[in-house]
């Protein structure tokens, strides 16, 4: 081997030092020993470096890392990500620059580790770091990463009772007890999954709790006792409910309907307390019982008062002091009756009910006189509940002005029938100073006028019916004499009453009126010549209601034989006296009376009590077949809301 050392030659025979060049030269193999060789250089470059498999001669990479300025051996394989992308499986991730990566089985990529700083998670699929004390674990629910929320990324464990980074991690499953710090930017939040793990203790709720699902409180008052709290029957010790926030304490004075305490939460003067201040005074009507005292015990008044008053109770029924209650009475009358068994009704025979809805008709015997003459048939402009007008019409004008005591209907076929009758006429407003029958004004209002001295006999009925659900409806038939009206409604199922509401001089009907089945029979009310209104002893409890008998007067006679006889009076209702059940067409006498040419008056002390839905029938039979004559009766009571 020969090689020239040296620095760089000014010529070929001029060393740099200015001393001969020496040249060593050897041409024999082996080892050299003895050579002393002194190397004077400046930079000295060397050309590229082969390092090279002994076995297959392959080189590899030997390259400048750019990064510490050393010679680097690579996996040409090796890439480095920096925009968060992946890296293909056939690929090997280098850790560079704290980048460390991670095998996503489901994208089948190398993904680069995320380090998250602002409180964010990081996708499930990536295992995180412990970077600058940033701890996370892997949150079941939410699959992902979560971001630890300790103290200085700090978890508590009970392994060894401390805060440490290293020991007890919160991804395995025990139960051990987290601490999250005072933050206030951190909330807990119930994500709809279950809660596995009971409360216990007490659980203070600030604001509004909205609570969706099933919400199971036990051992408050056990399951088995209900209803208002008791002297014996009260919260267990220690399970007071406070409820706070009900009217704002900015809210004072007078309830009113903006400002009303929630259901169930009365109001409870303790002994002592002056209510009549001038802070807190009652208004009128405010004294009275309101029906409940403290939500502990439902009372029944009369008139503000308890029921046991300083006058008779059915007094205070009578003058309409007692809110819901309204007094009763139904009358009966048949002219003949002999010893075949008779409802107590003016057409006779036993009364039959109908079987389903139906439209109805109303006729009279008279075709001269019971006929209403319609003067006008409009829809009223204004009115008051004493007035009604129409600026369409001149009502002093014509042939056939309004007159006083002409009637005035509204609605007749409507949700609230009613009528008036006329005491001054001006030319757009007829005055109703009695004002009209349920209470309503005349505004807005379809409404018809009947001239009252046009007929003298009746003009116009008003019906009160129940609908197959015995619920009350009302109905005014206008008469056309014999020549049958039908009604409009066609709901009719039971009938409770008819009665005449407008009528000529003769101030009641001049035939007999009949409220019947549009084929003419059977027939279900019937108004007797000369009277003012249906006398059926038949009645329905109306839905809602609740019917109670107190007294009951019957009566027969027999004028025209010589021997004195006697009838049988008989109330009865289709409702078994067992279960009270209700037994459509079977009915149970409920009283009885034996007359002889008498009245018999009956004073029930306990009354008799009818629920919605129950028909009532009184009927009459005589003992003998030569005992024939009329018979009466009535019973009186009141009617309640149920």
């Amino acid at each position: 081997m020969a090689q020239t050392l040296g620095g760089k030659a000014t010529n070929a025979n001029e060393p740099v030092d200015g001393s001969p060049i020496k040249e060593v030269t050897t041409t024999s193999a082996g080892t050299k020993t003895g050579v002393d060789v002194s190397i004077v250089a400046g930079d000295i470059e060397i050309g590229a470096i082969e390092i090279k498999d002994g076995t297959t001669d392959e080189r590899a990479n030997v390259v400048y890392d750019g990064f510490y300025s050393a010679l680097a051996i690579t996996d040409g394989r090796m890439v480095f990500d920096v925009d968060d992308d992946g890296i293909a499986k056939s690929q090997i991730p280098q850790d560079t620059i704290s980048l460390n990566y991670g095998f996503d089985t489901t994208e089948d990529i190398w993904s680069r580790f995320k380090v998250e700083i602002d409180n964010d998670s990081i996708p499930a699929g990536q295992t995180t770091q412990l970077i600058n004390g940033l701890m996370y674990y892997f949150d079941d629910k939410t699959s992902k990463w979560m971001r630890w929320r300790g103290d200085a990324g700090s978890m508590w464990t009970t392994v060894i009772g401390l805060y440490t980074p290293t020991f007890d991690s919160v991804m395995d499953d025990t139960l051990d007890t987290v601490k999250v710090s005072n933050d206030t930017a951190v909330n807990l939040k119930v994500d709809g999954s279950d809660v596995t793990q009971p409360v216990s203790g007490a659980v203070t709720v600030s604001g509004t709790a909205t609570v969706s699902g099933t919400v199971s409180v036990s051992n408050m008052i056990p399951s088995v006792e209900t209803g208002l709290a008791t002297s014996a029957l009260q919260l267990p010790d220690d399970h007071n409910v406070t409820v706070s926030n009900m009217i704002p304490a900015v809210e004072t004075g007078l309830a009113t309907s903006a400002l009303q305490l929630a259901d169930g939460h009365n109001v409870t003067a303790n002994a002592g307390t002056n209510l009549n201040t001038s802070a807190l005074s009652l208004s009128a009507n405010q004294g009275k019982w309101n029906g409940a005292v403290s939500g502990l015990t439902t009372w029944k008044e009369a008139d503000g008062k308890p029921r046991i008053s300083q006058q008779p109770y059915l007094y205070d029924i009578a003058e309409e002091n007692i809110i819901g209650h309204k007094g009763f009475y139904k009358i009966g009358y048949n002219p003949i009756i002999s010893n075949v068994e008779e409802t107590i009704w003016p057409y006779g025979g036993k009364y039959a009910f109908m079987k389903g809805e139906s439209i109805l008709e109303v006729a009279s015997s008279d075709n001269t006189q019971d006929i209403g003459s319609i003067l006008f048939n409009r829809t009223s402009t204004g009115g008051s509940t004493t007035t009604l007008e129409d600026s369409a019409v001149d009502f002093t004008a014509g042939a056939n002005p309004v007159a006083v005591l002409d009637t005035v209907i509204l609605d007749k076929s409507g949700a609230t029938p009613e009528w008036g009758y006329v005491t001054g006429v001006t030319a757009n407003t007829l005055t109703i100073s009695g004002g009209f029958s349920s209470g309503g004004t005349g505004d807005a209002r379809d409404y018809i006028v009947l001239n009252r001295t046009a007929y003298t006999g009746c003009q116009a009925v008003y019906i009160g019916y129940l609908d197959s659900d015995f619920v009350l409806h009302n109905e005014i038939v206008i008469l056309n004499g014999t020549t049958a009206v039908n009604t409009i409604n066609s709901d009719y199922y039971r009938i409770n009453d008819m009665i005449i509401i407008a009528a000529g001089t003769l101030e009641a009907s001049l035939g007999t009126i009949q409220l019947r089945d549009p084929s003419s029979t059977p027939v279900y009310s019937q108004i007797t010549i000369g009277y003012t209104r249906a006398r059926t002893a038949v009645f329905t409890v109306p839905y809602g209601k609740v019917l109670y008998v107190t007294t009951w007067n019957s009566s027969w006679a027999s004028p025209n034989d010589s021997k004195v006889q006697s009838a049988r009076v008989i109330l009865r209702c289709n409702r078994e006296p067992q279960n009270n059940f209700l037994t459509n067409s079977i009915f149970y006498p409920v009283a009885e009376t034996l007359v002889t040419n008498e009245n018999v008056p009956l004073e029930l002390d306990v009354p008799l009590r009818f629920v919605a839905g129950t028909d009532i029938t009184i009927s009459c039979i005589s003992t003998n077949a030569a005992g024939t004559g009329p018979a009466t009766t009535v019973i009186r009571g009141w009617v309640e809301n149920s």
